[in-house]
């Protein structure tokens, strides 16, 4: 949805600026959410990734289980899923409500909030971007060294309906 978002956007804007439609406030609407969905597009360049690494974690479980199988009850995916969807919605939120707001890719795709103005607001974007970055990195490296120390004991959920003891090795 977001790539169809920024081709869409994308596509407004070379319409809008190729006939001169629209007056100066309309080009900007158009022009900030243009820049809105690109920054949503470098945070969603992760989901990818992500999603390989978590079915990557259910495969080794199903491999060293042969009645199924499950990643280790760690919530890591989850807590990975979130904060990277609170990342998406900060980046949309914040390219819509901030007139300069963008990406900088010499920090690797890293929004950067220079037109906040309101100190406050300033430190709470800085700090949830830093809690979200740490929520997500840590989660990923948990689910990293699930797959790596799981053992065929271990290989199940039981809050998830799964009990790896009653069909351990079968």
């Amino acid at each position: 949805m977001i790539y169809l978002c920024l081709f869409l956007s994308q596509v407004a804007a070379s319409a809008v600026f190729s006939l001169g439609l629209l007056d100066v406030r309309q080009r900007n609407e158009i022009v900030r959410s243009v820049r809105t969905f690109s920054m949503a597009e470098c945070t969603a360049k992760l989901c990818p990734m992500l999603a390989i690494l978590f079915i990557g974690a259910r495969l080794r479980a199903v491999q060293l289980h042969r009645d199924g199988g499950s990643p280790q009850c760690w919530d890591a995916m989850y807590s990975a899923a979130w904060a990277l969807l609170v990342q998406l919605l900060v980046a949309l939120v914040v390219g819509q409500l901030v007139s300069s707001a963008s990406v900088d890719p010499s920090l690797g795709g890293s929004q950067v909030y220079k037109g906040v103005a309101y100190v406050p607001g300033r430190i709470a974007l800085v700090a949830l971007k830093v809690l979200t970055c740490a929520a997500l990195y840590g989660s990923i490296i948990l689910v990293s060294a699930s797959i790596m120390v799981i053992r065929p004991e271990t290989a199940g959920c039981e809050r998830r309906g799964y009990h790896p003891a009653e069909a351990a090795f079968l």
